[in-house]
């Protein structure tokens, strides 16, 4: 896949509805995304939060973006199960809009069971070439803040944002870090 477009979703879930969510979302919504052209990258339980599930989806383009979601969110698995799904959670708003470099695959093969998720705070005028650096140096992929706008209704952060997957001895001074096990269906693991 060669996604320029790749989401990070943070959904906060009610407590003790994880386990029942990821069934249904894997059960009704990974594989009704992939029909209309999303990728579903990686799903993933938070090790350190029992109330979060963490999910990766891609796009080729940021046109193919709002195509896609428009074809899913209006289709028959989300009128379906999206009250289902939606009365699990308590946040869903928690979502970047990222990028790879160009060149970088931006997303690891595999995961080898955990993942580590680094989230740093950018400046609008700050450069995060020497932070990219640290992260190439320490074996870690690297997604950056997409430049495009959001083109659909859900709600995105609007945040500058260098994201570092896996890699070792990264900086301190990380917005958030995330430790992350795959999911049954993850196809990251």
């Amino acid at each position: 896949m060669n996604d320029q477009v790749i989401e990070l979703r943070q959904y906060t879930l009610k407590p003790g509805t994880r386990d029942g969510f990821i069934e249904r979302f894997e059960r009704e919504f990974q594989d009704t995304q992939e029909a209309v052209g999303i990728h579903v990258l990686g799903t993933f339980v938070d090790l350190d939060d029992a109330d979060r599930f963490v999910w990766f989806r891609g796009f080729p383009t940021l046109e193919e973006h709002a195509t896609s979601l428009a074809a899913f969110y209006g289709g028959p698995a989300w009128a379906a199960w999206g009250a289902d799904a939606n009365a699990d959670l308590i946040d869903s708003d928690d979502v970047l809009l990222l990028r790879p470099r160009q060149g970088k695959p931006g997303l690891p093969v595999s995961v080898y069971g955990e993942l580590a998720v680094r989230v740093w705070a950018i400046g609008s005028d700050a450069d995060e070439s020497s932070l990219v650096s640290a992260i190439d140096a320490g074996g870690g992929d690297v997604l950056l803040t997409h430049p495009g706008p959001n083109n659909f209704r859900l709600p995105v952060r609007d945040d500058r944002v260098v994201v570092a997957l896996g890699g070792d001895g990264l900086p301190a001074g990380e917005l958030q870090p995330l430790r992350l096990a795959p999911t049954p269906r993850s196809v990251l693991r």
